[in-house]
């Protein structure tokens, strides 16, 4: 994905929610993440040999619905086509997840927001809302019809 837009994109909606912000971009795995990091420290501890169900994180779910779909069936299932996971990862953590698309509306990655749960709440329609309008424009400027 072209860094211009993740990164912009990125810092934006940290700015705008206070949240972090990353988007992964996919040609049948991760090629890339860009991160805004909030102003405080967010750590995450793996030990070598400990089991994660990525396979039900916002971004896997995302990737999952929309990756043989299009823009448009992204833009017909409005806010509702939101993933989104709390707890799956790190038991303090929740997220969501939006498709993007790009040249011939293909599907090329997913936006993330993260945040700690109790300050950051998967189902505020804001919130929502806004990774919704984002994701759009976003496959937009990546080439995707609207």
């Amino acid at each position: 994905m072209a860094g211009g837009v993740g990164q912009c994109l990125s810092q934006h909606r940290q700015q705008r929610i206070g949240h972090v912000a990353a988007q992964h971009t996919v040609e049948r795995t991760v090629q890339g993440q860009l991160r805004a990091e909030p102003e405080r420290d967010v750590r995450v501890a793996i030990r070598a040999g400990t089991r994660r169900p990525m396979d039900k994180s916002a971004s896997s779910l995302a990737f999952k619905r929309f990756e043989r779909k299009t823009v448009q069936a992204f833009a017909s299932a409005g806010v509702a086509g939101i993933a989104s996971s709390s707890g799956v990862g790190d038991p303090l953590l929740a997220s969501m997840a939006a498709p993007l698309f790009g040249m011939s509306d293909a599907f090329v990655g997913v936006l993330t927001l993260s945040g700690v749960i109790g300050h950051f709440d998967v189902d505020d329609e804001r919130i929502r809302s806004q990774l919704f309008d984002d994701a759009l424009a976003a496959s937009a400027l990546l080439g995707a019809a609207p």
